[in-house]
């Protein structure tokens, strides 16, 4: 048998260090409780580049005080993630959802270990 831990979300996020890529998972599926206690580390971390597909909910990473703690790329952009894409805290990775689909092996493994 399996023995699964579970611990906090500020707990969870600790593991996450300056320099780091971190995966957001989009959709309605975005973790806005993870993100959250993410942004609420801004002090302590410096480029911590935010990889998503599309992120949805209230995860603002747009504020002054993140500037120089997260870095966005985007491959498509939403209400919550359109200021901060065009701005030089973010970027826009243009591409079709069907790529995505038809190789997202690939493309995950350029967009994290390029």
């Amino acid at each position: 048998m399996i023995s699964v831990t579970y611990v906090a979300e500020d707990q969870a996020l600790q593991a996450v260090k300056s320099g780091d890529r971190v995966f957001i998972h989009g959709g309605a599926a975005t973790p806005t409780c993870l993100v959250t206690a993410l942004q609420r580390r801004y002090r302590q971390l410096k480029n911590v580049e935010l990889v998503s597909i599309t992120t949805l909910g209230a995860v603002d990473f747009n504020k002054p005080e993140f500037k120089g703690s997260f870095f966005l790329n985007s491959l498509f952009v939403s209400a919550a993630t359109r200021n901060m894409a065009n701005s030089e805290d973010g970027d826009y990775v243009p591409i079709f959802l069907s790529q995505i689909l038809n190789s997202s092996v690939e493309i995950f493994c350029q967009l994290m270990w390029p």
